[in-house]
């Protein structure tokens, strides 16, 4: 039999519960205190490293010899490249003051045309073609500009996708014609060795 609980045991109870009760809502505030401090230790922890090196990086950059240097460095950038400039255009009218195109160089510019449109025709068509023109154009651009740099550039931009609007072959064919003492040029392999500008007393010798 389940005995009857006496009614002193009962209010002892009750006592109890309410006992209980008052001391958590008194804990409340305290709590919420601490827990509101403790996540405001640990926001500055994460966040004063950060603001500290952001504070540096500014006063750094904004300081006058840091500002001082790096235009002086963009100024000197820009004086390098305008002499350079300067120096391949005088270079370009000297070789150009006695030169001028053949016709075999007009033959290789519309071939080098031929292989561009090509090569675009994918462009509409698909990328799956590409995988027999990227082996022939690039032997093609080979064959024209004696560049393995040229050809590798040519092989690549076929088989990339969206690439097949550059026209490689045409531009490599300007570099070689107009500006063949250029460091792109240079840098290409295009040294001149079928160079389009001759001079006339050399006209014989390509």
């Amino acid at each position: 039999m389940v005995g009857v609980a006496s009614p002193a045991l009962c209010r002892r109870f009750s006592a109890n519960v309410r006992l209980r009760t008052r001391t958590i809502r008194a804990l409340e505030p305290l709590t919420a205190s601490a827990l509101s401090h403790t996540s405001a230790a640990l926001c500055y922890g994460f966040n004063g490293p950060l603001q500290a090196v952001r504070d540096t990086t500014q006063q750094i950059f904004y300081s006058f010899g840091v500002r001082a240097t790096l235009l002086l460095l963009v100024v000197g950038a820009l004086a390098s490249i305008g002499n350079s400039a300067w120096v391949a255009g005088r270079r370009y009218r000297e070789i150009s003051s006695s030169a001028e195109l053949r016709s075999t160089d007009f033959l290789r510019l519309f071939a080098c045309v031929a292989i561009d449109l090509v090569g675009l025709a994918s462009f509409g068509v698909g990328e799956y073609d590409d995988i027999f023109w990227a082996p022939i154009s690039a032997y093609m651009l080979r064959f024209l500009f004696r560049s393995d740099v040229v050809a590798a550039i040519g092989f690549t931009k076929e088989l990339l996708p969206l690439t097949d609007i550059l026209p490689v072959a045409s531009l490599s064919w300007l570099l070689e014609t107009a500006f063949p003492e250029s460091s792109v040029a240079r840098a290409l392999g295009l040294s001149g060795k079928r160079g389009s500008y001759v001079s006339r007393d050399d006209e014989g010798q390509w």
